[in-house]
């Protein structure tokens, strides 16, 4: 029986990961009989079922135990594979890097192009989503480093602080509010709220504030677009709770009024995040330690 090749091994954990040959098959552009054939062909070198066929094509306790595993060695060949290239002179280097919307649209181009200008022959591979999506992704070896809203969902990740802000109400300049220079938070309790959608961790900032406020919000709209939120402000559809620097960025802000918060005071922190049981490449490391100079010399 052949050898199994990494690039097969690739395949399968996309298999095990979506519980979907047809999909995968799509993706790569493979036959997917092509596929179902490797796989058992794995099966059979093995000796093992991966797959509960009669299941809905979910994984076997051995099938769990095996993905565990494959992770840990897809993990340690691409580290194998940074380490030779970083060998090789003529080697241009990657970073996959990712991002989230806001972070996106207010840091990240002040650090990308520092970067670019200390190093121009690095690729720099940008993987735009929420900042959970970014540490499962950090977590399974697929992206290098990330930025996120800190403290992040999982402990095992590294973290360096960048940029600090505080959260502050946006309302309409003609809001009953809009008398006040600072509130405590649960003097809100009934306001009508626009928020951010819940795979944004500012929604989840927003929660706590409301938890810790002992008071349900009414929420009448949710949307991943922060200009979008400050626009229905600022025609006096409802209030929102967000980070001050993106009123500064916001072209009719002689429409809204901004409120700080006195009580309670839950800081807004974007960090530079990393797996380091990961391997690490020196542009990786140098693109982390620009990325913290950037904003905090």
């Amino acid at each position: 029986m052949e050898n199994i090749t990494i690039e097969e091994l690739k395949i399968l954990k996309r298999v095990m990961e979506t519980k979907n040959i047809t999909q995968i098959a799509n993706e790569l552009y493979i036959n997917q009989p092509t596929i179902s054939k490797m796989i058992k062909r794995i099966e059979q070198k093995h000796n093992v079922q991966l797959f509960n066929r009669k299941k809905g094509f979910t994984l076997t306790n051995e099938g769990e135990i095996f993905y565990t595993y494959l992770l840990d060695l897809l993990k340690t060949w691409k580290s194998l594979e940074h380490h030779i290239s970083e060998k090789n002179m003529n080697y241009i280097s990657k970073i996959h890097i990712g991002l989230p919307p806001i972070i996106g649209s207010f840091l990240f181009p002040k650090i990308i192009t520092s970067f670019i200008e200390a190093y121009p022959n690095i690729e720099n591979i940008i993987h735009e989503s929420g900042g959970l999506k970014i540490e499962e992704d950090l977590l399974k070896g697929e992206i290098d480093v990330g930025f996120a809203v800190l403290p992040t969902k999982h402990p095992s990740l590294k973290s360096r602080v960048i940029y600090r802000d505080s959260f502050v109400v946006c309302v309409n300049k003609n809001h009953p509010l809009a008398i006040h220079d600072e509130i405590k938070f649960v003097d809100l309790k009934n306001e009508r709220f626009i928020c951010f959608s819940k795979d944004f961790m500012i929604h989840q900032k927003f929660l706590k504030m409301c938890e810790e406020s002992a008071f349900e919000p009414k929420i009448i709209l949710k949307s991943s677009q922060w200009d979008l939120i400050l626009e229905l402000v600022g025609v006096n559809f409802g209030i929102a709770i967000i980070p001050r620097i993106l009123i500064s960025k916001f072209e009719r802000k002689d429409s809204i009024k901004e409120i700080n918060i006195i009580f309670p005071k839950i800081p807004w922190e974007i960090g530079i995040i990393y797996n380091e049981s990961n391997y690490l490449s020196i542009a990786a490391k140098n693109f982390i330690e620009i990325a913290i100079k950037t904003y905090l010399s």
